[in-house]
């Protein structure tokens, strides 16, 4: 149960859930999701590149690891986002039983990294922490920002979707520059290998991708300061039609990024550059396809949604 329950809260399920729901479901839901998922993601490698904790396994043998983790371990990730991403659909639906669920989930996608051995009861209280606190910004602040967002003239909305991300995304190469082997205990990197893994992951490049899409998807969003409207998909085919042709697209960026790092050592700005291009995909290159290749359902079309929704 903890591994079915630790791969739920896994970031690649997040993003694929989150996609789904924003090119077939709700627009306004999906938005708000990707971006709270993305923020949560990129502050939370940023502060375990400050943080520099140790999991549970790395500093005690007795422990046997559910799974090989490389990067530090406060606070955790798998709480934050888990208090993040199902908190955003419960917000979305407005109903008890939906924040039911969500807590539930939270909970026992916490309780899952504890079983597994990759976190300690701290650092999952901190994601959860930091989870409700971006959550509760999220549901406090979202309507105003987006009517002071929609205020500005295009050109200062670019500035502010992609400036934010970029200066954040600085910070954590920072962060990532100033660790070293000698930053922690070599035990560390010992209990890493051991247990599968390279050693304890010093690089930004997790979030250089969160940045990186954040930036991109918040400039889809600044010509009109909404997405472009998305009609009902007409049926699951052509939704997994739109999840296909959405997905695939991502795969261009995915192997430009591998042909570099074949090449030479990963690059964070590059990695930055593409991210923010699989965003601006998402959120704006992506719906007009759908309607170049026919894949709308011809239904009514959907209010054409800001972050607030």
């Amino acid at each position: 149960m903890a591994q079915i329950l630790s791969a739920i809260g896994s970031m690649g399920v997040y993003l694929v859930f989150l996609l789904v729901v924003y090119w077939c479901v709700s627009p306004s839901a999906g938005a708000r999701g990707l971006v709270l998922l993305m923020l949560s993601s990129s502050l939370n490698e940023l502060a375990k590149l400050w943080a520099v904790a140790p999991r549970p396994y790395w500093t005690d043998p007795s422990i046997v690891p559910g799974a090989s983790v490389t990067s530090f371990g406060m606070p955790s990730g798998h709480a934050q986002n888990a208090v993040v991403v199902w908190g955003v659909l419960a917000w979305s639906l407005g109903r008890r039983a939906a924040w039911a669920v969500a807590a539930v989930m939270a909970l026992g996608i916490g309780w899952s990294r504890y079983a597994l051995g990759v976190h300690s009861v701290g650092q999952i209280l901190a994601g959860w922490g930091i989870g409700l606190a971006l959550l509760a910004g999220a549901m406090a602040w979202t309507e105003p920002l987006a009517r002071w967002w929609r205020r500005w003239p295009l050109q200062d909305r670019l500035a502010l979707a992609v400036l934010p991300s970029f200066v954040l995304f600085a910070v954590t190469v920072l962060a990532a520059r100033n660790l070293s082997d000698e930053t922690f205990p070599w035990t560390w990197a010992e209990a890493v290998r051991r247990a599968g893994g390279e050693g304890p992951r010093t690089s930004s490049d997790a979030a250089a991708a969160g940045w990186g899409f954040l930036a991109g998807f918040l400039a889809g969003l600044a010509p009109r300061a909404a997405p472009p409207p998305l009609d009902p998909a007409g049926g699951w085919r052509r939704g997994a039609l739109r999840v296909l042709t959405g997905v695939a697209a991502f795969c261009l960026p995915a192997a430009v990024y591998l042909v570099m790092v074949s090449l030479a050592s990963p690059f964070a700005p590059a990695l930055f550059v593409l991210s923010a291009l699989a965003g601006l995909w998402t959120v704006w290159g992506a719906p007009k396809a759908f309607e170049r290749l026919g894949l709308t359902g011809g239904g009514p079309v959907s209010p054409r949604v800001h972050p607030d929704g």
